[in-house]
Formats: C-alpha cells, sequence, structure tokens
C-alpha cells in the first residue's frame, strides 16, 4: 500500500461493484498497438512506482533486434526526454503527497472513498475509520495509438472525484478500441451491437468523464491490473460500497 497510510481494521459492512473509464468514440481509431505493461500480473514490490518511472526506464534500456542499427538518441536529447519525466515524477509524488495531507485532515463523520492503485486495495472510510475495505482492479498500463498519432493511456487517473451517479444494471458503450483488442473492425457508433449489458456488473457509481467503479463478471480478475482505467469490484464487494456511497460522495484515488 502506498507509503503513509494504514489500513484500519475492516467491520462489517452493509451490501456490494468496479471502475472503468470508457473513451469517447467520436475519434476514429486507424492503428491499435498495445504496449504490455510492466507492472501487469506482478506483485505490487515487483512494480515500478508509476509509468513515468517505467518510460525512463525503457528508453534507457538497449533495444535488440535484427536488421540495421538502431540510431541512439544525441545525450542532449536523451537527457531532455529524462528530465520531462523525472519532472513528471515529481509532479505526482507532490499530487500524492498533498492528497495524503488532505486524508489526514479528514475528520468527523463524513463518509468517503480511497483506492490505492499501487496495491489494488479499495476502502470505504468514516472520519478516520475504515468501515470496509476490498480487492479491486485498476489499469494495466498499455497504451494505444489512434489516428494522428494520439495515444491512449490505460492508467486509472489519480485525484479526488465525487460519485455524480449512482447506477443500477449500468450498460457499456463498447468503444472502437474494445473492437480492435478483438482483432474486428468497429461497427458504426449508432450501431447497437455496441450497447453492452453485464459487462459492468449490477452497480456501478460514476466519477465522470467516463470514469467508474463497477462491477466484472470474471470476480477472478480482481486483484490485479486489468482494466482500461476504472476500478472494478467483485460482485458481493461492489454491492457494498454502493449501498455505502452517496452521490457527492468523495473518492480519492492515488
Amino acid at each position: 500500500m502506498a507509503a503513509g497510510f494504514a489500513w484500519a481494521a475492516a467491520t462489517p459492512a452493509p451490501e456490494s461493484i468496479d471502475l472503468e473509464p470508457r473513451l469517447a468514440t467520436g475519434t476514429p481509431v486507424t492503428q491499435f498497438s498495445v504496449r504490455s505493461s510492466v507492472r501487469e500480473g506482478k506483485r505490487p514490490q515487483d512494480r515500478a512506482p508509476d509509468i513515468a518511472t517505467a518510460e525512463a526506464k525503457i528508453l534507457m534500456r538497449p533495444v535488440q533486434m535484427s536488421g540495421p542499427p538502431i540510431e541512439r538518441l544525441p545525450a542532449a536529447e536523451l537527457g531532455e526526454v529524462v528530465g520531462r519525466l523525472e519532472r513528471s515524477n515529481e509532479a505526482l509524488a507532490r499530487q500524492n503527497k498533498n492528497m495524503r495531507k488532505e486524508l489526514e485532515s479528514l475528520e468527523g463523520d463524513e463518509l468517503w472513498i480511497v483506492v490505492d492503485s499501487q496495491n489494488n486495495e479499495l476502502a470505504v472510510r468514516r472520519g478516520r475509520r475504515t468501515l470496509f475495505r476490498a480487492s479491486v482492479s485498476t489499469g494495466t498500463g498499455n497504451e494505444a495509438e489512434i489516428v494522428g498519432g494520439r495515444k491512449l493511456f490505460f492508467e486509472t487517473p489519480r485525484g479526488m472525484r465525487r460519485v455524480i451517479r449512482k447506477e443500477r444494471d449500468p450498460v457499456w458503450y463498447k468503444p472502437d478500441w474494445a473492437y480492435l483488442e478483438e482483432g474486428v473492425a468497429p461497427p458504426a457508433e449508432d450501431d447497437r451491437a455496441r450497447v453492452v449489458r453485464g459487462k459492468l456488473g449490477l452497480f456501478a457509481l460514476d466519477l465522470g468523464d467516463g470514469f467508474k467503479i463497477h462491477g466484472t463478471p470474471d470476480d477472478a480478475t480482481i486483484g490485479r491490473w486489468t482494466t482500461h482505467g476504472c476500478v472494478r469490484l467483485a460482485t458481493d464487494d461492489l454491492a457494498t460500497v454502493y449501498r455505502y456511497a452517496e452521490e457527492g460522495t468523495r473518492v480519492y484515488v492515488f
């Protein structure tokens, strides 16, 4: 779990959810290249602390392949790239530090939810007391390239959000990248084949921008980095979190 945050002992709670932001399909997808995450399927202690550090390691790792030798980046250019990654890393560390301070300042009876994406854990808390905790699945860290060279990163977004809507029997509108992952061409945007029921479980908490806490038809995936950005919960745990949360409940992800 993240440093500076201690999970309190869990106590029984009322009933059960998961999270997966879906991207707008307005931009046509012409290419789809998924890079396997350096973190997927590994134990927390084996994972890079964040994607910026992972990228720095990848950039500096010698490339082995057949054919003519690959021209190396000039030292100055490589230094600039690594510098950008380090600044990104520092900004993320500051964001997490500020969020921890805010979490530590919460008192009283306000109910809030915290998601530790490094260790795939979620806790429902009231003030400083932990009411419920569960394992979750979060973003893989993979990427997909779409038209114009724009890339989509399947990372769980960090920061503070609020529950803007509670949904029963949520419907998933299948985006282009999901079809391309399966190796098939996406249908028209208004094709009813895009409407998929049951994929998100029985409940969902909408956090905005396509980012949700929702369920999954496969509870065996829980505890791993397997989503496209949303937070997934096992069926029973989802029902419990859904019952605790209300519209306006704060959700912290780090």
